[in-house]
């Protein structure tokens, strides 16, 4: 995936969460460190950009990228 690609993902995201008036941090066990443990809350900026990096992996991988 393109740099370009990902910084646009990134700010449409954070455009996403100042528009709807979500808060980017969750509560305060949200860790950072630890992204690969599903069970932590990460917070909703991070929640979200996990969730599109692993739709874009799933359609990379079946090679429907967009």
């Amino acid at each position: 995936m393109e740099i370009s690609r990902i910084l646009d993902i990134i700010i449409n995201v954070i455009k996403f969460i100042g528009k709807t008036g979500f808060s980017y941090r969750g509560n305060l066990n949200e860790a950072a460190y630890s992204l690969e443990n599903e069970n932590i809350d990460h917070g909703n900026f991070l929640e979200i950009i996990l969730l599109l990096f692993t739709i874009n992996m799933t359609r990379f991988k079946k090679n429907i990228w967009i």
